[in-house]
């Protein structure tokens, strides 16, 4: 009862957020941009206004049941999944509402058009025009037609899924857009907070008793945006700002410190630009700038200042890496354990999901697990004006998650399938394989895949390890091969195969071999790379972190033995095409690469080999496969 009176005085309110008010400091937070709160195609109060009843709480529990699939011409297939399996028509609505929304906004040119049909503040909307007008497709679309479909999406506050980030083409772009959704949801937030407040000091003491005016959570942070560095936060940071400008007065409390500490040393600039020359493209647009991984800045916006490091609990936005966030957090049982200000969370980003695979993804779980918790205190909470929902416990089912990647991985999409609960469901964007990275090999290479008899995910490793052990290195040392290159993506793999060819050594069973990783002294890097080269060390043993995070050009290789497929796929292009095929190649050591992968590497191994030769291998009852590249066939 109590939800239902409180849905009819935010739709009461809502007709009136465009009305003159009598509060002049607060006519001028509306901005003339409030109106647009009465237009019932707005989705922001009709997501957070939902009633989470006791048959949805129930379903809400359940893995995801089902699908209903349309297609988009940036987005293309979009999966739309829901926890709730008996009723189909919640899904349906909101579909189908979205898909109106496309095809209102199709004609989209104004600032004017962004507020009545994007439903976009209008201070947003008019710094939105000037900021973007060299990214559109067209001089007059305020949109390219990528961010048209995406903010759709986000403004309609599905989970988003989305593992087709270009780091040297879209990503800009694609930040511009979440950037715009969490500051449109902010600022109508605070505008119904603001309105309320005049409501309630129009009223006597017993109206007061009466009302309810329930508009916030336990805390005021609402947004959380994971990013992997310093560089990436300094970026979004600024088009954050650049959106909220408002006139000649508008002030950035610590801005000079802020660029400070998130821009790059100018004696560094130098140094990196001549490091960078012979990086591959996106290594040099992902690495550019300040890489500091361990950092954490909140952000309050008010009426006519953005405030940098705000203490948390008086930001409204905390960006942050996840290593930065997990140290402020800290362990269970430390003096320092604090989660309270990730209570009330309404808009989660993770941004560059697949660097954070690479740093640590452990920290990224950590800290979706304490969001929602209840407070251990109450940090001066008016506890009357703390929503049903946040009250019963019930947060999590109201925050909106978007992860993007540029790689599609089960890891990132299990954190929206196990620990994300949304309550308008999930949309997942496809990538689309056509030819895979293996069609980027222009030489003649044979590749040859060994599918693992594993029938479940837990006796993979394991399964692995005997296969290279009993096959591929056997193999090895039977024919004197020399310069193979082997690929480990997983650490603790790495470390397994090292000790057993390290005990095999000693006793001088097994060749001599070298060995990179991540914490690998630079001088023993050095040192194992001449090894390899000369043919001092017969193998290299070479871990996908350390080329993640250094992508060098490996001399000498003329095999390479993959002990798992890479995470990302251009890096299977990219380290075949390092292989030496000079007067040296001989028949006896002739330029090859070796696949171990499992039925439960399907999602690699199509980005590798394509969609279509991914069903084949799949549905083949061979276990070993063959491609060779660079042939006319």
């Amino acid at each position: 009862m109590a939800n239902e009176n409180l849905s009819k005085k935010l739709d009461h309110g809502d007709a009136i957020c465009g009305s003159d008010m009598a509060n002049e400091n607060f006519s001028k937070e509306l901005d003339h941009g409030d109106a647009i709160c009465g237009s019932g195609a707005d989705e922001f109060f009709s997501y957070i206004n939902h009633s989470v009843d006791q048959n949805q709480l129930k379903n809400l529990q359940e893995k995801y049941q089902r699908e209903e699939s349309v297609s988009w011409s940036q987005l293309h297939s979009i999966s739309f999944m829901c926890r709730q399996a008996s009723e189909h028509t919640v899904v349906d609505k909101t579909v189908d509402r979205l898909l109106q929304a496309k095809e209102n906004v199709a004609d989209v040119f104004s600032d004017a058009d962004l507020v009545d049909k994007m439903h976009i503040k209008n201070r947003l909307a008019t710094n939105w025009l000037k900021m973007c007008t060299d990214q559109s497709d067209s001089p007059k679309a305020p949109f390219t037609a990528l961010q048209q479909e995406l903010y759709l999406m986000m403004s309609h506050y599905y989970d988003l899924y989305y593992p087709c980030l270009d780091v040297t083409k879209t990503v800009k772009n694609i930040q511009n857009i979440y950037c715009l959704h969490v500051l449109n949801h902010l600022l109508k937030s605070q505008s119904h907070v603001l309105k309320n407040n005049e409501n309630i000091a129009k009223m006597t003491a017993e109206s007061r008793e009466n009302s309810e005016f329930q508009d916030q959570g336990f805390v005021r942070p609402k947004v959380l945006i994971l990013v992997p560095f310093r560089e990436t936060a300094l970026r979004v940071i600024s088009i954050m700002l650049s959106l909220l400008k408002k006139g000649t007065k508008f002030e950035v409390s610590y801005k000079k410190r802020f660029k400070e500490e998130f821009s790059q040393d100018e004696t560094d600039i130098t140094e990196t630009f001549e490091k960078m020359k012979a990086k591959p493209s996106d290594y040099q647009a992902l690495f550019a700038g300040n890489t500091d991984e361990r950092f954490q800045i909140g952000i309050a916006i008010l009426r006519n200042s953005v405030r940098l490091y705000a203490p948390f609990y008086s930001s409204d936005i905390i960006v942050a890496s996840p290593l930065g966030l997990r140290t402020c957090i800290g362990e269970k049982g430390e003096a320092h354990y604090e989660h309270d200000f990730l209570s009330s969370i309404e808009i989660l980003v993770v941004d560059h999901a697949d660097v954070a695979l690479m740093q640590n993804w452990e920290h990224v779980l950590h800290i979706i697990q304490k969001m929602h918790l209840q407070p251990k205190e109450s940090h001066d909470v008016d506890f009357s004006r703390v929503r049903n929902w946040a009250l019963d416990g019930h947060s999590k089912y109201y925050c909106q998650s978007i992860v993007l990647s540029s790689i599609n991985s089960p890891q990132v999409s299990s954190l929206l399938t196990k620990y994300c609960f949304n309550h308008r469901g999930l949309a997942v964007i496809s990538r689309v394989n056509v030819k895979g990275s293996i069609c980027s090999i222009p030489s003649h290479t044979p590749q040859i895949f060994h599918r693992l008899d594993a029938s479940t995910f837990v006796s993979v490793a394991d399964k692995r390890f005997e296969f290279f052990v009993q096959n591929i290195l056997k193999k090895i040392k039977e024919s004197k091969a020399t310069h193979t290159l082997v690929y480990i993506p997983q650490y603790y793999d790495f470390v397994r195969v090292r000790n057993h060819m390290r005990r095999e050594m000693k006793s001088g069973a097994g060749p001599k071999f070298a060995h990179i990783c991540e914490y690998t002294d630079p001088k023993v890097v050095g040192k194992s790379r001449r090894s390899f080269v000369t043919g001092k060390a017969r193998i290299l043993l070479y871990t996908e972190r350390y080329h993640f995070y250094h992508r060098p050009y490996i001399r000498g290789i003329t095999q390479i033995v993959f002990y798992e497929l890479p995470t990302f796929p251009h890096f299977y292009s990219e380290l075949c095409n390092m292989m030496y095929r000079g007067k040296t190649s001989s028949a006896l050591n002739p330029p090859s690469a070796t696949v171990i992968y499992s039925r439960f590497d399907s999602i690699k191994l199509a980005s590798i080999v394509g969609d279509a030769r991914c069903d084949e291998l799949r549905r083949s009852q061979k276990s070993v496969h063959m491609f060779v590249t660079g042939s006319k066939a």
